[in-house]
């Protein structure tokens, strides 16, 4: 089970350019923002998708067209799903977490400065 996500689900991983193919939804920029912006957090990302339930969870809605992505390089990792039937970006950890939407004016510039201010490593 990749790190912070939900045992609700089991996922599979996925390339990035299987996940451009697949995901069409709200904050779908957010990952070529990130290959601009922050290059080093990109290429460290590793991509999945939610496939079906795992029988764990009572009320288990199992989000398959959500884009998952997980960050793990040294000591400093995170989350980020991508969830387009709410309209929203969340990244988290063990530690913080934020959520954008639909709501926002500009909600990958937002969550670019989050992880810019919680996760990168001068």
């Amino acid at each position: 089970m990749p790190e912070f996500l939900s045992n609700c689900h089991y996922y599979q991983e996925e390339t990035f350019n299987e996940m451009v193919i697949r995901y069409k939804g709200f904050g779908e920029n957010l990952y070529a923002a990130l290959q601009e912006n922050l290059p080093n957090i990109f290429e460290n990302l590793k991509y999945y998708r939610a496939t079906i339930s795992s029988g764990i969870c009572v009320m288990d809605h199992v989000q398959t067209l959500d884009s998952y992505a997980i960050y793990k390089f040294q000591n400093n990792s995170f989350a980020i799903q991508l969830e387009p039937e709410g309209a929203t970006i969340i990244v988290w950890n063990w530690e913080v977490e934020f959520e954008t939407g639909y709501w926002s004016e500009n909600p990958v510039a937002e969550t670019l400065d989050f992880i810019k201010q919680n996760f990168v490593i001068s």
